[in-house]
Formats: C-alpha cells, sequence, structure tokens
C-alpha cells in the first residue's frame, strides 16, 4: 500500500505502509523523518479511495536504504469520527501507537501492530 506524508512546512515524503494496526501505521521512506513531527497521511492501495488522517511520528528505525517509522493516528481528516476501516483493519485514535519492532522481537519487515 502506498503511502504519502505531507508536512505542514510543505515537506513531503512517499513509500510505503509495511503494515496497517488499530493504532497506527508502520512505513518505510527513503528519507529521514523527525521524531514527533506531524503530517497529513494519506494510504491507497490504487483501486480504492484514499484515506487520509493526521499522524504524528512516535518511533523512527533508521536501515541502510531509509527509515521504517511508527505513525500514530492523531485525527481522521474525513469526519470518520474516531475510526475508519482499511485493508480489514480499523485504524483507531487514541488506540496504542504502533509498536517498533525491537519492542516485539520483530525484525523491521514483519509484524510490529499494537496488537500481541
Amino acid at each position: 500500500m502506498r503511502v504519502h506524508l505531507k508536512g505542514e512546512r510543505g515537506t513531503e515524503h512517499r513509500g510505503w505502509a509495511l503494515n496497517v494496526s488499530r493504532g497506527g501505521v508502520r512505513v518505510i521512506l527513503e528519507e529521514n523523518v523527525p521524531l514527533g513531527s506531524e503530517f497529513l497521511v494519506t494510504l491507497s492501495t490504487g483501486a480504492d479511495p484514499a484515506t487520509s488522517f493526521k499522524g504524528r511520528v512516535v518511533w523512527v528505525q533508521e536501515e541502510p536504504d531509509g527509515v521504517v517509522c511508527g505513525i500514530e493516528v492523531a485525527s481522521f481528516e474525513d469526519g470518520a469520527g474516531g475510526c475508519v476501516e482499511l485493508e480489514g483493519v480499523e485504524l483507531q485514535m487514541g488506540s496504542p501507537a504502533t509498536l517498533r519492532p525491537a519492542d516485539r522481537g520483530e525484525g523491521p519487515a514483519s509484524g510490529g501492530g499494537s496488537e500481541p
């Protein structure tokens, strides 16, 4: 799933969502993003309508070819209230943030959601 991050000052990043969990999304990007930064996050499969939410970077893991980071849902753009379904997973505001791979004993390309 493609991901597009747009910052308040016009900064943009594009990458791929590795997984979607209840509290956010785990993404891979080519460029580093500052911890705590906020973005308008748009997720798209290319076939379905895009889903957008305001998100905050809660962790960053540097890799040789870019970064893997966790983005927590802060609010939804389309008036969806407290949750929206995407790829069979409900994204929810106020849910635990996406865990880092180190928190679960996993590598950067596996799992990493907020569910045990």
